[in-house]
């Protein structure tokens, strides 16, 4: 995960973005909605699981990951 926070993402459905809060965010409650090229659907849906705390947690140290390059 390092370095993902900030990175451009492509997706198989050749849309991208730029992963951002709001795009950790919806990959970590709605994975299937934006694939990642190169990878596949394996990753659940934490739907009802987590905490917004939590998902703001996550993104906060994914966040961290890539301001330590």
């Amino acid at each position: 995960m390092q370095g993902l926070f900030g990175s451009q993402r492509q997706f198989v459905d050749t849309t991208q973005t730029v992963a951002d809060e709001a795009y950790i965010k919806e990959s970590i409650l709605q994975p299937e909605v934006r694939v990642v090229e190169g990878f596949g659907q394996e990753m659940p849906s934490f739907i009802g699981i987590l905490s917004e705390n939590e998902i703001q947690s996550i993104t906060m140290y994914i966040k961290s990951l890539s301001e330590q390059e």
